[in-house]
């Protein structure tokens, strides 16, 4: 029950990280005038390095799975660790304009 609980961990670390990112981005996005909204994606890919945390996340509950952990709990960390980084993959700031 240890890696999953710590995969758990790493995939809500990850996924607050990108909510605050993106609520950033499109808080800059309103502020920016029109020639820098063109190709402002291009100038933020650095949030795109945090998907590494929910990766982690991934992996150390995949590791659950082999310790033969309680399922629920695996299940949900694996679960919570694809949705984080889809969260840092996406676009999602272009929904909060």
């Amino acid at each position: 029950m240890k890696f999953s609980i710590i995969g758990i961990l790493l995939s809500l670390v990850c996924l607050i990280i990108a909510i605050k990112i993106n609520y950033d981005m499109s808080v800059d996005y309103y502020l920016v005038d029109g020639k820098t909204r063109a190709f402002f994606g291009l100038t933020r890919l650095d949030r795109l390095y945090y998907g590494a945390i929910g990766f982690t996340g991934l992996i150390v509950s995949l590791i659950g799975v082999m310790r033969k952990e309680k399922t629920w709990i695996v299940v949900s960390a694996i679960s919570i660790s694809i949705i984080s980084m889809l969260l840092t993959f996406i676009d999602l700031w272009k929904w909060m304009i």
